[in-house]
């Protein structure tokens, strides 16, 4: 007799279907996919999928959602985190860019297959998008309240900051000639010096060189 699954077993096997789909779609297209490629990724069936999901739009739902997800819950503890708004920040770009480079292949098919989104859903993905920049933003005016930061719009520049950001996705690859710390550290300085924080970015760089340098005699 096959043995009940728990609701977190059901959540797993959710997270195991939607990093196989992400992958296939992001490879191959979305429409160009099938279930059965992302059930062979799995060594399954596809009529085991169907236990899991309803129909390979719930998928794509399920793959965008993750991503949006877990960088907006890391980045709401920042924002309620006791630290300087200048602190906030700089782990807030080093939240989105960890999340954009362990979630490639989601982020790829949210620019990419956005028209297959259906429509229920594309308008809770860009919600919580909007939220996401909503935070962004509160850093950047609790910054330019304590006068740390010289801001004359910011929601422009959250919007300059997240496009800066994103980008990434475009040219990043692992082994390349920059590990993802440097890159993370290189542009949370600029955007610090471009924020008016010169001396803090500075701080950021002898951080990260200090940190490397250890790495390399170790």
């Amino acid at each position: 007799m096959p043995r009940v699954q728990s609701k977190t077993d059901i959540l797993e096997r959710r997270r195991q279907i939607a990093q196989a789909a992400s992958r296939v779609f992001s490879e191959k297209g979305y429409d160009a996919c099938t279930l059965d490629d992302i059930a062979g990724l799995l060594d399954l069936k596809k009529p085991s999928l169907y236990y899991y999901i309803k129909s390979k739009k719930e998928i794509l739902s399920i793959v965008l959602d993750f991503a949006i997800s877990e960088v907006s819950s890391n980045l709401e503890a920042i924002c309620q985190s006791q630290v300087d708004p200048a602190e906030k920040l700089q782990r807030a770009v080093a939240n989105h860019l960890n999340t954009l480079i362990r979630h490639f292949h989601p982020v790829r098919v949210y620019h990419n297959e956005r028209k297959a989104v259906s429509a229920s859903y594309l308008s809770t993905y860009i919600a919580k998008r909007k939220n996401y920049e909503v935070m962004f933003k509160g850093i950047l005016r609790e910054g330019v309240q304590k006068k740390l930061f010289s801001v004359k719009d910011t929601r422009l520049t959250t919007f300059m900051i997240l496009g800066m950001c994103n980008w990434i996705t475009q040219w990043y690859r692992p082994g390349g000639p920059h590990t993802l710390p440097e890159i993370i550290g290189e542009f949370t300085a600029f955007i610090l010096r471009g924020l008016g924080l010169t001396g803090r970015a500075e701080d950021t760089n002898r951080r990260r060189r200090g940190r490397n340098d250890g790495l390399r005699s170790s």
